[in-house]
């Protein structure tokens, strides 16, 4: 019977055509048959009435605590005696041999709580009239209906048994004991389990929009994995929603507020502008090679959060029992999904997660300090002689064949046409919430500022391009990286950072191709990037508050300079320091910086302007396309030197190393283009005369290039810093051991056998010899 979520109303009542259609269906059937459909819906029925009440009792206790909204709690009602339950059994009734046992069936599925059509006559008696059954929505009374069927089976022993044995025998198929209904083991006691469906059945339930059969369809949950290779919580729910013979849904959720904190006041930040912008396009890109790969029943639910209300409500309209998705790892993300998850199983909801974003669970690599020494805690050799004792990688997965999805696109109320709808990008600060969209900034002439569109027109925000990009890379930049990845304009990097952190480009697919085409022995330090990688969340897991707080606790007696307008001459590009104007001039423009010129400007605000290093960690994470948490708070805490990996170079803001021709300056910092290469670094050496016949003024008025932020010798600056650093060391002794070196607790589950001590981290030269000098 094919029967579209249209057909019954939120009263209960259903066209008489239901039990026509069902009649129709019934006719011609052999016992056989008859009772393989009936197993068939019979466990249907049953996993779709048990999941749809707990989602109903879940919801009435969230409006009772105030969580959801009248209004919210009505759709879910309506959701839920919109539901097949009712029309299957109203079709299990037609297919069974007798009007007594279609009675009694259709009684004993009143009793245990299915809203039945008024005019389906209960017991022989109009349903209108059964003041046995007036009440609500009732508990699923799973043992009576069961005992219920049963009964039924065994009186079909001398009816239907009897014709099946001997059409088998006509047929020449082996005859069967008396088992009345011929129901596969399980259907009728322990969980239902999925029964296979007739290719004509399939054909027929797929080719009703909406139309779905119980709950053995499948969600898939996509969060920071917008792509097909190496998926494999998109594979795994592929594979389940065949093996039940559901149908699979695709669904995005946007939730900001759940997703982490303001980066002004919490610990564990949401995604900054940058990433939305990419996230948006990433999502509107996946939408599209879905549907055209696999057909329009692939395009993507798009919903406006809460994720639990959201997902279950998607779930519930799609008829699906089950939830499949890849892990994330950011702590607020990790508490969101652990919350969110219950509530589902608390419905009915089977949930199931993948690792999907790291090569290694974080919770899995435990570092033993107590063998060889190879390093200190918490750095990369360590961690990677830890991850080496670990199984090998699983070899990356492709694209899936085909996806078991509708052939129409989904038709879930409530949803919205595209990524674009959700209202996720950040414009100049100014989050966008949802359903509160903000107006964009508009010039005097009466353009609109679209911050966001620069970054679009700098980056192909696609699978496709992420692919591209990795396979240039392997094969025409690797050869050159190790010695040319410090250069600024990245000519031999492979600006895949993004790809991998949003999950467009799989982090074991680039390394199981490194390894595969030599990569290792052309440069060792790519293939350690992707483990340290891994390494900062790694630390993420155990130190879940380190983007705003010291890892090495007792440098929060640092003091700071906390002028704000040092700050944002920086964040502009304004300091009078070319190079590192230049970087962050890209950066805004573009989203992105290479590597040396992070690390640059990170030095240059820390260590030279004496300024938090968390206010530079914000501004990355809102402005970076790759704002990633973990890596943005390990780069950061070390640059301001309370990280467990202090850096231990020097970086000066004037350098040529990474631009030694000033192209890279020159192109970002266009007031300087025309000034000879040998003062491009250094503007405030060149004489009057050059200065003018270059066209260069210093000032704050159009066309000028600032003047220094600072004047004094950087080598100064950076002996101010470490004085700093020194006199917050002294005021905690208990964390400094006998050779002058920094202590931090272990965390629990971070080694094998040194969890909860105090343990050593590296701690530079000079900061040691300032401590015993005083």
């Amino acid at each position: 019977m094919v029967t579209t979520r249209a057909s019954i109303t939120l009263n209960g009542k259903a066209p008489k055509a239901i039990t026509a259609a069902a009649s129709a269906n019934a006719a011609g059937l052999s016992a056989a048959e008859r009772n393989k459909r009936l197993a068939n819906r019979m466990q249907d029925a049953l996993a779709s009435n048990k999941a749809a009440y707990k989602r109903l009792k879940h919801e009435t206790t969230l409006f009772r605590q105030g969580e959801v909204s009248a209004e919210a709690l009505q759709q879910q009602f309506a959701l839920a005696f919109q539901s097949q339950a009712p029309s299957l059994f109203l079709e299990l009734a037609e297919l069974l041999p007798s009007p007594q046992q279609r009675a009694q069936l259709l009684s004993a599925a009143s009793r245990a709580g299915w809203a039945l059509p008024n005019e389906v006559a209960v017991d022989g008696v109009p349903r209108e009239l059964d003041q046995e059954n007036t009440t609500s929505w009732q508990p699923l009374d799973r043992s009576r209906l069961q005992a219920a069927a049963s009964a039924l089976a065994e009186k079909q022993v001398d009816t239907v048994s009897a014709a099946s044995a001997a059409e088998k025998k006509q047929s020449g198929m082996p005859s069967t004991s008396g088992t009345g209904l011929d129901l596969p083991p399980g259907v009728l006691d322990g969980e239902p389990r999925p029964a296979k469906r007739s290719r004509r059945e399939r054909r027929a339930d797929d080719s009703s929009e909406g139309a779905v059969v119980g709950s053995n369809g499948v969600l898939y949950w996509i969060r920071q994995d917008y792509r097909l290779h190496d998926n494999p919580a998109l594979c795994a729910a592929a594979a389940a929603a065949k093996r039940s013979g559901g149908k699979l849904t695709l669904v995005y959720v946007s939730s900001l507020d759940e997703d982490g904190d303001d980066p002004e006041t919490g610990t564990s930040w949401r995604p900054g502008g940058a990433c939305l912008v990419w996230i948006e396009a990433a999502l509107a890109s996946l939408d599209a090679d879905l549907v055209a790969r696999y057909g329009p029943g692939a395009k993507i639910v798009f919903r406006r959060g809460p994720y639990l209300s959201e997902v279950s409500a998607v779930a519930a309209a799609v008829g699906a029992g089950a939830v499949y998705c890849n892990r994330r790892y950011e702590p607020a993300m990790t508490a969101t999904d652990a919350r969110v998850e219950k509530g589902l199983q608390e419905q009915g909801l089977e949930v199931k997660s993948y690792p999907g974003l790291l090569m290694r669970e974080p919770q899995e690599v435990r570092i033993d300090m107590t063998g060889r020494w190879v390093g200190h805690f918490g750095t990369l050799s360590p961690f990677m002689r830890a991850c080496e004792r670990l199984p090998a990688l699983p070899k990356p997965l492709p694209p899936p064949g085909s996806l078991p999805v509708a052939d129409r696109t989904p038709a879930v109320p409530g949803s919205l046409p595209s990524a674009a709808a959700l209202g996720m990008v950040y414009f100049n600060g100014a989050a966008v919430s949802a359903g509160h969209p903000v107006q964009l900034p508009i010039r005097a002439d009466g353009t609109v500022v679209d911050w966001g569109q620069q970054l679009r027109d700098a980056w192909n925000i696609s699978e496709a391009a992420a692919l591209t990009c990795m396979e240039k890379f392997l094969s025409e930049g690797l050869a050159t990286y190790e010695a040319s990845r410090h250069l600024a304009d990245a000519r031999a990097v492979s600006l895949l950072s993004a790809y991998v952190h949003h999950g467009q480009l799989s982090v074991r697919l680039l390394m199981h191709e490194t390894v595969a085409r030599g990569g290792r022995d052309l440069s060792k330090t790519f293939s350690r990037r992707l483990i340290w990688r891994d390494l900062a969340y790694w630390q993420l897991y155990h130190w879940p508050d380190m983007a705003c707080r010291p890892m090495r606790t007792h440098y929060s007696a640092q003091e700071w300079n906390e002028d704000p307008h040092v700050l944002k001459a920086w964040q502009r590009g304004r300091t009078g320091f070319p190079l590192v104007d230049a970087g962050m001039r890209q950066l805004w423009r573009t989203g992105w910086m290479q590597q040396s010129m992070r690390m640059v400007c990170a030095a240059f605000l820390t260590e030279y302007l004496n300024i938090n290093w968390v206010h530079g960690e914000r501004w990355f994470h809102d402005t970076l396309v790759d704002g990633d948490l973990a890596i943005n708070s390990m780069m950061w805490q070390n640059a301001g030197k309370s990280g467990l990996d202090q850096w231990n170079f020097t970086l000066l803001p004037t350098s040529t190393s990474q631009d030694p021709d000033g192209a890279y300056i020159s192109r970002w910092v266009p007031e300087l283009a025309r000034l000879p290469r040998k003062y491009l670094h250094q503007p405030w050496l060149a004489p009057p005369e050059v200065l003018g016949s270059s066209g260069v003024k210093f000032g704050a008025g159009p066309g000028c290039y600032p003047h220094r932020i600072t004047t004094a010798v950087p080598q100064e600056l950076r002996r101010e810093n470490a004085q700093k650093i020194a006199q917050a060391r002294a005021k905690a002794p208990e964390w400094i051991d006998a050779g002058g070196y920094d202590m931090v607790v272990v965390p629990k589950g971070a080694t094998l056998k040194q969890d909860g001590t105090k343990m050593r981290v590296f701690t530079k030269s000079d900061y040691r010899k300032l401590l015993s000098a005083a």
